[in-house]
């Protein structure tokens, strides 16, 4: 009887397609051997070591890796890759339905093979595979690898091919020197610098905003102005402020010689982008106002051109793809023109982030998205995802994250570039958005909840569950106040004074919760650093509510935040701005140090208190438009040089309450010289921003070339304003280097309205 029923156990078995378990490993001993081919690529020999590298972490066996099929002692094989002999003991497997990236985990008999779409996906295959035994790669500095003694080979089969076959996330932590991790997450876009060994990633020559690289205005602005957009009577070209004129013949004709050049350097890259500069609108000249009018729309005019540009580009390089933008002025669907098969559309979200892109508030790109769709089955994704007004803030969108990526694959996009943080490596949560974007674009059935319970159990050790609290309460506290979470939003009114006194306590939880592991706590302090800076954006009555009923020491707070922002290089506060520490620390506590420079002759008859200045130390500079320098020339040896190239407000002063406090309507005084100046022309604009909800500027000071008597320092002014905690000053160049080399700040400061 027992011998009858072990041959009918047998027989079930095998017709259930589950066979007698093989061992990778058992109690420390190989029971297998890895076979990579002859013919193996790059990509699946390393494979073939990640493998061999986990196996041996988890359990201390090293299994050997051979070139040849036979086996020793009757050990099973892991056949690697998709290699000749792959193919021979996979007769008849249609290798091509794993395109693009897909993975293949198969039993074929006592053996296992992983393999996959070349030249990335036998990697995936294995890293999927250490992944369904514990490993877990989290971070660049966190791999989670499980202590075993035995590993059998799996009892099931797996073939996947992920939707998207481009995965990019510009989260600082995955892009910046990390093309190992970036790997082991299946990424493979433009700003994943991979190497072949690891498989590679998809490059995109330009990138985006490529009208200004191809035909840069510096090299052809000044022989063919015409070249360029016409706004207002005036030409302009260049990266902020120009566009180029898209129905000029001649320009068309070098364009595409260029484009041209620009892919002979790069003959591999497989994709160029074509597409609008960033920051200003199209050309309005006649022949460009008629074209559109019998075109459509703006984008009509654009795609045209993209077409013809894509159509000289498939004579010399048929297999290239020819990227553009659908944003700003060009994200509406065109109405007649049509994408070419080899034209490539990069939809730009920009969405309120605290609802789903398909939420009645995205209506707009909700409508695009679907339109777009409908034209081409070339359609890649750019989704904002961080809050650029202030990256040190909380930001919580993460409720969004999967049902977006699903919308937009239901909606037929095939590469989706999720836009995070490129400046600071750990702020607003950016290791598990980093790590959830990764994950969910591979593969968005996922459970999100999970995944992040994952990555800050692993992560965060025994603070986990706080920190995983505390996201949860930020994300129900805006759900509550149902506020908007826009993408430049610079303060977070769902954070009510009763949400941060619970937010400081769970982070005191999460400390207590790992005290005494220093690369723990590190950690834990760097995600309460979001709530510290949002406690700086109080008012000072609110701050001294949460202080108290939180037990805050602020001013060992904010010396405590600025030494781990410094030392952890957290030291942007938007895109391409540096925090100004003294600026930082000043809103917060009202401290920027003694002035030591001698009073301005403008105010040496006024009383103190008439006048305030404002500490050259605060100031928040665009990265390469402004820096401070040595100057001899200024009262304190020390000035802001602003490039004349620039056109940004690329110095800006905020305002405090403790700098408006008894100055509520003040005149705003900046004492200036200038450097390389022709005779006429723009020289500078000075002003007050109103960041608040009004978002406007205020009457401020526009100054030429041919009123500045030399090139010492003089005093400009602003205007007079009624100033509030929610403005800045500000002070921009003309745009234009052969008119201005730069001009410099000495001080700035403010005198109360009426004083005398």
């Amino acid at each position: 009887m027992l011998r009858y029923l072990l041959v009918v156990m047998s027989i079930a078995l095998l017709s259930s397609g589950i066979v007698s378990a093989a061992s990778l490993v058992n109690q420390g001993k190989p029971g297998c051997v890895i076979v990579l081919g002859d013919d193996a690529i790059p990509a699946e020999k390393t494979a073939a070591t990640e493998l061999q590298s986990f196996v041996q972490k988890m359990t201390g066996a090293q299994i050997p890796i051979v070139s040849s099929s036979a086996t020793a002692n009757g050990q099973c094989r892991i056949f690697i890759g998709q290699t000749a002999q792959t193919k021979s003991i996979l007769p008849g497997f249609k290798w091509e339905t794993l395109v693009h990236d897909g993975i293949l985990r198969k039993r074929v008999g006592s053996d296992l093979v992983l393999a996959g779409d070349r030249p990335r996906g036998t990697l995936y295959a294995v890293y999927d595979y250490l992944e369904s035994l514990g490993v877990k790669f989290l971070a660049p500095d966190e791999t989670v690898i499980p202590n075993l003694s035995k590993i059998i080979f799996p009892k099931t089969d797996k073939v996947y091919v992920p939707k998207l076959q481009y995965r990019e996330t510009t989260y600082q932590r995955v892009i910046k020197k990390n093309s190992v991790f970036c790997a082991r997450l299946r990424l493979n876009g433009h700003h994943h610098p991979i190497p072949v060994e690891y498989g590679g990633n998809y490059t995109i020559i330009g990138f985006v905003h490529t009208f200004d690289l191809i035909l840069p205005a510096a090299n052809y602005f000044e022989a063919h102005p015409e070249w360029y957009s016409l706004k207002s009577g005036k030409r302009f070209g260049g990266q902020i402020i120009g566009q180029l004129c898209l129905t000029n013949p001649e320009m068309k004709e070098e364009f595409i010689k260029q484009t041209l050049a620009q892919i002979s350097q790069d003959p591999t890259a497989g994709i160029i982008s074509v597409s609008q500069n960033d920051g200003s609108g199209p050309c309005e000249c006649d022949a460009c106002k008629a074209e559109v009018k019998r075109l459509g729309n703006q984008t009509d005019l654009l795609l045209q051109f993209v077409n013809e540009v894509a159509t000289e580009v498939e004579k010399v390089y048929p297999t290239f793809i020819v990227d553009t933008l659908a944003y700003s002025y060009t994200r509406t669907p065109p109405k007649t023109v049509r994408p070419r098969h080899n034209v490539l559309v990069r939809l730009c979200t920009g969405v309120d982030c605290s609802q789903p892109v398909d939420s009645k508030l995205n209506k707009a790109c909700m409508n695009d998205l679907v339109s777009w769709s409908k034209m081409t089955d070339q359609l890649f994704i750019w989704d904002y995802t961080v809050g650029f007004g202030d990256l040190h803030m909380p930001f919580p969108n993460t409720p969004v994250i999967t049902k977006n990526i699903r919308t937009f694959i239901a909606n037929k996009a095939i590469g989706l570039h999720e836009q995070g943080d490129l400046y600071n490596p750990d702020m607003s949560m950016q290791p598990l958005k980093a790590y959830l974007f990764a994950k969910l674009m591979w593969d968005p059935s996922q459970d999100q909840d999970k995944l992040t319970k994952v990555f800050l159990n692993g992560y965060y050790g025994a603070a986990g569950p706080s920190i995983y609290a505390y996201i949860k309460l930020i994300e129900q506290a805006r759900l509550q106040a149902k506020c908007l979470l826009p993408l430049f939003a610079e303060k977070a009114p769902y954070l009510t004074p009763d949400v941060m006194v619970k937010a400081f306590g769970l982070f005191d939880s999460a400390e207590k919760a790992v005290a005494g592991n220093a690369k723990l706590t590190k950690r834990v302090k760097l995600q309460r650093m979001a709530i510290e800076h949002a406690w700086t954006r109080f008012p000072l009555k609110t701050r001294g509510e949460v202080s108290k009923r939180a037990g805050l020491n602020e001013r060992k707070m904010v010396d405590d935040y600025i030494s781990m922002a410094k030392e952890t290089e957290n030291i942007f506060i938007s895109e391409q701005v540096l925090i100004s520490w003294d600026e930082f620390r000043f809103a917060a506590i009202g401290d920027s140090g003694p002035n030591t420079n001698p009073v301005p002759e403008r105010v040496k008859n006024l009383p103190a208190t008439d006048w305030r200045e404002i500490n050259l130390g605060r100031v928040r500079l665009c990265t390469g438009a402004a820096t401070i320098v040595d100057d001899p020339q200024a009262v304190s040896g020390k000035a802001i040089r602003m490039a004349g190239w620039s056109l940004d407000w690329a110095t800006q002063f905020f305002l405090s309450e403790y700098d408006v406090k008894d100055f509520s309507k003040a005149e705003v005084i900046f004492s200036i010289r200038c450097e390389g100046r022709s005779a006429q022309g723009h020289a500078f604009d000075l002003g007050v921003y109103d960041a608040s909800g009004a978002k406007r500027a205020g009457p401020g000071g526009t100054y030429y070339l041919q009123d500045i008597k030399d090139d010492k320092y003089h005093e400009y002014s602003a205007g007079v304003h009624t100033l509030g905690d929610e403005m800045y000053i500000y002070a921009a160049p003309p745009g234009n280097a052969k008119q201005l080399e730069a001009f410099y700040i000495e001080r700035v400061y403010l005198v109360k309205s009426g004083a005398k």
